[in-house]
């Protein structure tokens, strides 16, 4: 309210909403070659008993 800073969450994310956001991120990560984690997660080291 102060300053005419009050946005709503349409204003702020848009019309589609949280579901939209998240589907413009994985459109993003999948052109970028990041959308699978596990190529860039290393293997659990393995400890001999």
């Amino acid at each position: 309210m102060i300053g005419g800073y009050d946005l709503s969450r349409r204003d702020v994310i848009g019309q589609a909403g949280f579901e939209g956001v998240v589907q413009k991120v994985a459109e993003l990560e999948k052109s970028l070659g990041i959308y699978d984690l596990a190529s860039f997660t290393p293997a659990p080291a393995q400890t001999s008993q």
